[in-house]
């Protein structure tokens, strides 16, 4: 959260430098936090910043997709001081964008607006498979064009179960790009305690017992995401859209976070879920409805993973 600031100052320093504004966009299941940094005020009024919200259709897994940045372009100019933020593992979706959706909407952006740089908030991708992992972004890391525009968010927050440590970092194969954006968090913070360097070296030399014991929490969550669908949808049907449509059986199937995101019946709340189910979850209002947002990240004992 420390590096989202850092971004979102550091872009708001670069426009107001040029007597302009940031123009930030981003689809509407985007990280909650993200939506607190650039419009903390929730009235998308700001003297240095132009805030768009795009809404992403179930049907692309609620992640943006190519069109959906042609049409964005179709209303709006491009601008020298603009940004894409994009979760391509999902926090709040609990899906993941597949590799083709990724480098496309990517490609598209730059071939509209080759002075926009795009955020990869990347932090839930490190609970996918390798394999899954590089298939995911093989198409942005070997294309140079894109590589230079993009700046990678990462963390071991969620994906070692840290949340409290705050290890993070961000970093990008462009160095004016990442200087500018970096030149916030010398000026505010001077950059993170010496304490962390040795928590990052831990994580950096860990043993491979101890990456599988990290895997085997992946896995444990994954069962969990799983069965909690089973449960909730199968016992409790009335509360629920009929079709679920930006689940795939891919997504609930492999590791990929540790989120599971509902669409409810019309007029359901969490609150109804919660005395109903006795499962608590956070309401999310997204473009295309109303949305439970669950998480399995607290557990570390079996439950629903029997549910089948």
């Amino acid at each position: 959260m420390r590096g989202l600031k850092d971004i979102v100052d550091g872009s708001r320093a670069r426009a107001k430098a040029h007597n302009a504004v940031h123009h930030f966009i981003q689809p509407d299941n985007s990280f909650g936090t993200w939506w607190n940094l650039i419009d903390p005020t929730g009235k998308y009024e700001h003297t240095h910043a132009e805030i768009h919200k795009i809404k992403a259709l179930p049907e692309n897994r609620l992640h943006l997709s190519p069109e959906d940045v042609t049409q964005f372009y179709r209303n709006y100019a491009p601008h020298q001081f603009e940004s894409w933020y994009i979760t391509p593992v999902g926090n709040p979706s609990g899906t993941a964008m597949t590799q083709t959706q990724l480098t496309d909407t990517c490609q598209t952006i730059i071939n509209h607006n080759p002075d926009a740089f795009i955020i990869l908030d990347t932090v839930y991708a490190r609970t996918l498979s390798t394999d899954d992992a590089k298939t995911l972004f093989h198409g942005v890391v070997t294309n140079p064009t894109l590589l230079n525009r993009v700046l990678f968010l990462e963390s071991f927050s969620k994906s070692h179960g840290l949340c409290r440590e705050r290890l993070g970092c961000y970093f990008s194969t462009n160095s004016a790009l990442f200087g500018a954006l970096h030149a916030a968090a010398i000026t505010f913070s001077a950059g993170s305690g010496h304490s962390k360097d040795f928590q990052f070296q831990a994580l950096g030399e860990a043993s491979a017992e101890d990456n599988l014991g990290v895997r085997d929490l992946h896995l444990f969550w994954q069962k969990e995401r799983q069965g909690l669908y089973n449960h909730l949808v199968g016992k409790y049907p009335h509360l629920w859209a009929p079709v679920q449509t930006h689940l795939t059986p891919e997504d609930l199937n492999r590791t990929l976070g540790l989120y599971l995101l509902l669409k409810t019946a019309p007029g359901i709340t969490a609150q109804e879920i919660f005395l109903e189910t006795g499962i608590l979850g956070v309401d999310t209002k997204l473009l295309s409805g109303h949305y439970i947002r669950f998480a399995v990240g607290m557990m570390n004992q079996p439950k629903y993973s029997d549910v089948k």
